[in-house]
């Protein structure tokens, strides 16, 4: 029972809780900003947001999918070195394109 109040602490709760402050954030970048203004951070955190996603490519999860599927402990770290070079080759890659 330990194990599921954290897990929904982490998977439920806290996306909840930065959602919340994006949407608490705005009336405070509305007085802050221009529409001018708050339109070019907007798109500068989207854009941000989708470099991010190209980084990762969301190997973590293929990572954790298969991670437990692999018997032997040295298949286990293959498997985890090869998604740690992958992120990095992948991030070089956005951080050149850029």
């Amino acid at each position: 029972m330990n194990t599921f109040f954290k897990n929904i602490s982490i998977y439920g709760v806290l996306p909840l809780v930065g959602r919340f402050i994006g949407f608490f954030l705005v009336p405070i970048y509305a007085r802050v900003f221009s529409s001018a203004e708050y339109g070019q951070i907007q798109l500068v955190i989207a854009l941000v947001n989708f470099l991010v996603y190209f980084i990762s490519l969301e190997f973590y999860t293929s990572i954790g999918r298969y991670f437990y599927d692999r018997p032997e402990m040295d298949r286990k770290r293959t498997l985890v070195s090869t998604g740690l070079w992958m992120t990095v080759m992948s991030a070089a890659l956005v951080v050149i394109l850029s």
